[in-house]
């Protein structure tokens, strides 16, 4: 619940009050919280370290048309609503890669008994 400008009680829509409960708990850890809106432009520095990536790995990205960029004179900016699905995109093609390959092992037996038996 939160009290309203005119000091009435009211409840917060379950999204918000999720969103507000993780955001205090990173609070609480020490981490440093922001909103910022998907249509914000970033450099390729920072689009990098969301990605976890190098810059020149962004950059060639960007180069090879799979991160869409507007240019800021002769710098590259990257809209963080891009960049996010980006990664949405890759974590989901890893994740069915994963699962491919476990989905293998298993018609392979590896998940069976495993063996007592060590061989050098």
């Amino acid at each position: 619940m939160v009290r309203s400008r005119s000091g009435e009680m009211e409840h917060l829509p379950h999204g918000v009050a999720r969103l507000m409960a993780s955001m205090l708990e990173e609070m609480a850890e020490g981490h440093t919280v922001a909103l910022v809106s998907e249509a914000e432009e970033v450099s390729t520095s920072v689009a990098a370290a969301f990605l976890g990536v190098s810059r020149p790995h962004v950059v060639k990205l960007i180069e090879t048309g799979l991160l869409p960029r507007r240019m800021a004179g002769s710098h590259r900016r990257v809209r963080l609503a891009d960049l996010a699905a980006y990664k949405r995109n890759i974590v989901d093609r890893r994740r069915a890669f994963l699962d491919e390959i476990a989905g293998e092992a298993q018609e392979a037996g590896l998940y069976d008994e495993p063996s007592t038996e060590f061989v050098r």
